[in-house]
Formats: structure tokens, sequence, C-alpha cells
């Protein structure tokens, strides 16, 4: 039978093993891609130029190529998209924060005077600052970070491809139109 102090000595041998068990985050593969500046990938990229694939620009057909910017920036889905990335960006940054210390204070006051009368009022407060960091040591800040970056470049290239399917599927109605 187990005594308190087997349990005792056990559980720090047992949080750290556990702690030591986090498996490093695979690095990703580095891909040599002629892609758009995803960096400026925002509200203004919903015309054509955001895609990078202004391919039908080659039939030189000005009506075509307006229905295709039009198809762009009035598509629901499109925009959709967009709001994931701004998620997406919102998240990495809320990541990025977990770098940095954080600080919590707070107060508080109370005053009060007994019901009968010659009472001597009272008055109280408090207040509490505090501020902490958490040092990487096994890599889980970086790691949560590294998965932020992952999910923005998804959502990024998801928009690209919506952006590309778009244009594809306009241009194509156009072409059996004609």
């Amino acid at each position: 039978m187990y005594t308190r102090f087997h349990m005792v000595s056990v559980l720090p041998a047992v949080l750290v093993s556990g702690c030591i068990a986090v498996p490093p985050a695979p690095e990703p593969p580095s891909l040599e891609l002629s892609a758009p500046d995803f960096d400026n990938f925002g509200r203004e990229g919903l015309g054509a130029a955001a895609i990078n694939a202004d391919w039908w620009l080659g039939f030189e057909d000005p009506l075509l190529s307006g229905i295709i910017n039009a198809a762009l920036t009035q598509n629901r889905d499109l925009e959709v998209a967009l709001a994931d990335i701004q998620t997406a960006r919102a998240l990495l940054a809320a990541e990025d924060l977990e770098q940095t210390p954080s600080t919590a204070s707070t107060a508080a006051g109370e005053f009060g005077q007994a019901a009968r009368d010659g009472a001597d009022a009272q008055l109280s407060a408090n207040g509490q600052i505090g501020a902490s960091w958490e040092y990487d040591a096994f890599g889980r800040v970086d790691a949560l970070i590294a998965a932020a970056e992952a999910g923005l470049g998804g959502e990024i290239e998801l928009r690209r491809d919506l952006a590309v399917t778009v244009a594809a599927d306009t241009a194509l109605a156009y072409a059996e139109l004609r």
C-alpha cells in the first residue's frame, strides 16, 4: 500500500516527465513559390491583381475582364474568406502576446457606517498588482505561434484558391454564353 510519502515523492517525477514528453514542433518544408505578396493581401485584394493570375487578360476582351473583376469584388464567399484571414491574424497576434509579460491589478474600496446615532464611519481600501512571464523552456509558446502562422498561411491560400475558382467559373460561363 502506498503511503503519502510515496505519492509525494513520485509526483514531481511524473510532472517533469510529462513536460519533457512534449514533442517539438515539426519544421515546415521550405518551398520556392512565386506567389503574391501575402503580407499585403487585405481588403484591397478583392480585385484581379490580388490573385496574381490575371490570365483572362490574354483574351483581350474588356467585357470578360470587367465581368471577372465584378465577380471578384462582389463575391460574398471571398468576403467570408477575408474575415477568416483577419481572424487568423488576430489569433496569431494573441499567440505572439504569450511571449510578453502579463500584468494584472485590482483595487477595491469600502465605506460603511453603523445605523445607530454617533457611530464612527469606517473606510477600508485594498489593492493588488501582479506580473508574470512564462519561460518557454519546452517550446509550447513557439509551437502555438508556429501553428497560428500556419493557420494564417492556410487561410490566405484558401482565399486565393477561392478567388481563382471564382474567376475560372466566371470565365467558363462567359465562354459558354459566347
